[in-house]
């Protein structure tokens, strides 16, 4: 039953996009899902040679997802939506041959899927420019915080210290000592 509806929702996607004429779009939406897409595409890479056949279709479901928020949005251009699913489109091919040939051809695409290159991942799309760090207050986390992925230590111990939660839980004194563990965690010690 979750496979007829996946079905029913991606041949609805298509449908959708292919009616959807939005040519610019919000340039961070467009980044958005274009770094989405290309993660997952390079998780399905390394998923389907293993036969990780499941994990692949449910990084395709999550996929999907984005997709159908993004073109409800509308804020992501026409364009960059239909490149993105044809990318989907021949991700499932493997697993979804019949439906992935249909789509395909109902998004305008010229052969057949199952004879179009397997699209290259752009390593330009799976660097990210922000990470989030869980915040502890002695501890126990409290919250999250999002910094720039290469800001440093410093600069993540003043943002962290900033913080609404951190102010309130500080009441204003100083911390004893702020540990920042780079691109894993912050500890804030009272």
């Amino acid at each position: 039953e979750g496979a007829h509806r996946f079905v029913q929702r991606l041949w609805r996607l298509v449908q959708s996009v292919i009616e959807t004429d939005t040519n610019d779009g919000s340039e961070t939406a467009n980044l958005e899902i274009q770094k989405l897409t290309h993660k997952t595409l390079a998780n399905v890479d390394e998923m389907i040679p293993a036969l990780k056949y499941n994990a692949a279709v449910a990084q395709i479901y999550t996929l999907v997802n984005a997709l159908e928020q993004a073109n409800r949005a509308g804020k992501t251009s026409s364009v960059v939506l239909r490149d993105m699913l044809a990318i989907t489109l021949q991700m499932i091919a493997p697993m979804m041959p019949h439906l992935a040939e249909e789509c395909w051809t109902t998004l305008g695409r010229t052969g057949m899927v199952s004879d179009a290159a397997w699209p290259d991942t752009n390593p330009d799309f799976l660097v990210e420019d922000t990470v989030t760090l869980p915040v502890q207050i002695n501890g126990k986390k409290r919250g999250d915080i999002s910094v720039a992925a290469d800001a440093s230590k410093d600069d993540v111990e003043q943002a962290t210290i900033a913080l609404p939660f951190v102010q309130d839980a500080l009441s204003g004194n100083s911390p004893r000592k702020v540990i920042v563990v780079p691109g894993r965690i912050v500890n804030v010690v009272l």
